[in-house]
């Protein structure tokens, strides 16, 4: 894949490198309507964590089993706005753009390439 027109502080992610991210544990589907759970941070369908609370009631999360029997969905469970963004992206055939942190930006660096590359060729002499 060539990277060569994105603007250096940027990285283009793989398509096929999201499914696992934007994967549901409860239905094993791709996120509808990605909703979070506050205390842990995991996410679901929104459909699916709803029955899933409302059928069964649920004390714990469905993937870590963090205790939730104090609170109530309305509590726990918020609409997760950037996953969602994301799905949205990934189902429209676009692949998201991750800007990475600055020490990661700068070692990609055309020098440290060339570096990389020389150490690689080096290696293979040597082997």
């Amino acid at each position: 894949m060539d990277n060569s027109s994105l603007p250096k502080s940027q990285v283009r992610i793989l398509k096929a490198h999201l499914i696992p991210p934007l994967t549901c544990p409860l239905c094993n589907g791709i996120f509808k309507e990605a909703t979070t759970i506050n205390e842990c941070m995991h996410t679901f369908c929104k459909d699916c964590i709803y029955q899933k609370s409302q059928a069964k009631g649920i004390a714990c999360c469905p993937k870590c089993n963090k205790d939730l029997s104090h609170l109530s969905p309305e509590d726990y469970l918020r609409p997760d706005e950037r996953w969602r963004n994301i799905v949205k992206l990934y189902n429209e055939g676009q692949t998201p753009q991750a800007t990475p942190p600055p020490s990661i930006a700068a070692t990609t660096s055309k020098s440290t390439a060339k570096q990389l590359k020389k150490n690689k060729n080096k290696g293979q002499k040597t082997g």
